[in-house]
């Protein structure tokens, strides 16, 4: 399948494990296509940390971190309609882990609910000291990241959707940040 995938939810998140810690970060995104040009907004959270929000479409974008008192305006230099299908990107994401790793398809496994390809990546023998062992779990629909875990000796990174919704039909302020009053914007 080598189509743009349109109007979408995504909701993952990133544990990450090092030095006895464990970080947890919970993205939650939204993709819409109107009138040929891209509405996005991502919102990011972490225990103990401010929400940051960005928000845009095909012209700017909009960065904001909640508590702070200016927002970061920058133009956008890709148009939505010129980014890389899914496919597209993971092909050139997986020809890139295949110069330094060894792959190994695993076969179909679920995640939350959906089908993904299970793929294992080990270091070739000259970067095995210091490489990355790699799974990762493509969706078998819509060739996104179902899931990825990560192993660097003490360091373990593992990224999971759990929530993906194809065909929202949002409202357009979801796309639109109301800062609070005061918050400055500059423009970069």
């Amino acid at each position: 399948v080598d189509q743009q995938l349109e109007n979408y939810y995504l909701e993952s998140k990133v544990t990450t494990y090092m030095d006895g810690r464990t970080d947890e970060t919970l993205t939650r995104e939204w993709f819409y296509w109107k009138d040929g040009e891209l509405h996005f907004r991502k919102e990011v959270e972490q225990a103990d940390a401010p929400i940051q929000y960005i928000v845009g479409n095909d012209e700017h974008s909009m960065l904001y971190t909640e508590g702070e008192d200016t927002a970061i305006r920058t133009a956008n230099l890709v148009k939505g309609s010129s980014l890389p299908s899914p496919s597209e990107a993971m092909k050139g994401r997986l020809s890139s882990y295949r110069m330094s790793h060894d792959s190994k398809l695993v076969g179909k496994e679920a995640v939350n609910g959906r089908t993904g390809h299970h793929l294992v990546f080990t270091p070739k023998e000259e970067a095995r000291e210091s490489g990355t062992t790699m799974d990762l779990w493509i969706d078998a629909e819509h060739w996104l990241t179902l899931k990825e875990v990560l192993d660097q000796g003490e360091t373990r990174m593992e990224y999971e959707v759990g929530t993906l919704v194809v065909g929202i039909e949002p409202a357009m302020d979801l796309f639109r940040l109301d800062l609070p009053e005061g918050v400055e914007v500059i423009d970069q």
